[in-house]
């Protein structure tokens, strides 16, 4: 299992899981996104510091020094332009979190101000799959899950794992929670669906550690290296705190996305334009 840290345990025995979303040369919305050069200097930062990229079945075995956990939410395609280049180059893998009913189309299931993303395609899935890269399930569109009810939470947990198996012919053993948000019947849903471990944002509120509640650290356009060091290495009490409640601030902004999505199909499908 992930080695998270209680309060007064030693930090070096935590494995850094880290979260990223879009890879792009473009502007992007709510502050979840990275340059290519931001993600370059991040990934040499590791290769130069002696860190070796293990998968998430790795990282449940037992504590390796001088390991991490990069993932990706989402699959949009900028990974597959920006981040694999880079990532094979210097001889790591990822573990990616895809929407599976938004493979290969434009970033609809988001509020996009007029900017739209394409996700990857099942090529370019593929194609990743084949140099070591490993896929799992972020539903199928994305919605707040603590807001479903049990048939519509167990259609999004269920099928979306089926439909990445199905394709790809590898068993899909976890779940990254769309914007983080999940309770004890999210965490209830995906054990019946089969997932063996699932990822929020942050660490479980109780302190415990729980396989179905994981942290992760998220990296954002306005980090700079030192933050990036920190959220690998850790930086101390001040530092880690910090880090923790920016994360939180963006989070929190970006859960805004689906009840103005739920708006946005209601209005349209009561024949309501949209200006």
């Amino acid at each position: 299992m992930l080695r998270y840290l209680r309060r007064g345990e030693s930090q070096e025995r935590s494995i850094p899981v880290l979260l990223y979303h879009k890879i792009t040369g473009d502007f992007g919305m709510g502050g979840v996104w990275n340059t290519p050069i931001q993600f370059r200097r991040h990934m040499e930062y590791l290769k130069s510091s002696g860190f070796r990229t293990v998968s998430l079945e790795q990282a449940f075995g037992e504590f390796q020094e001088k390991s991490v956990v990069i993932t990706f939410d989402d699959g949009y395609e900028g990974v597959y332009t920006y981040a694999f280049p880079i990532l094979k180059e210097l001889g790591f893998t990822a573990s990616l979190f895809v929407i599976s009913g938004y493979i290969g189309k434009w970033n609809d299931w988001d509020v996009n101000f007029g900017v739209k993303f394409r996700h990857l395609n099942w090529n370019q899935i593929r194609e990743m799959v084949g140099e070591g890269f490993s896929f799992h399930s972020h539903t199928c569109t994305h919605p707040n899950l603590t807001w479903l009810g049990e048939l519509s939470l167990r259609e999004e947990l269920h099928r979306s794992k089926s439909e990445l198996e199905q394709r790809l012919g590898t068993r899909v053993r976890y779940l990254s929670y769309p914007f983080g948000r999940y309770d004890e019947k999210v965490k209830r849903a995906a054990m019946d669906a089969g997932y063996v471990g699932c990822f929020g944002s942050y660490a479980c509120p109780s302190g415990a550690r729980d396989p179905y509640a994981m942290r992760r650290h998220g990296m954002y356009i306005i980090d700079t290296l030192w933050d990036f060091k920190v959220k690998i290495v850790g930086g101390g009490g001040v530092s880690d705190g910090l880090e923790e409640l920016k994360g939180r601030a963006i989070t929190f902004f970006a859960r805004g996305t689906y009840p103005v999505k739920r708006l946005q199909r209601s209005r349209k499908s009561h024949g309501i334009p949209e200006y």
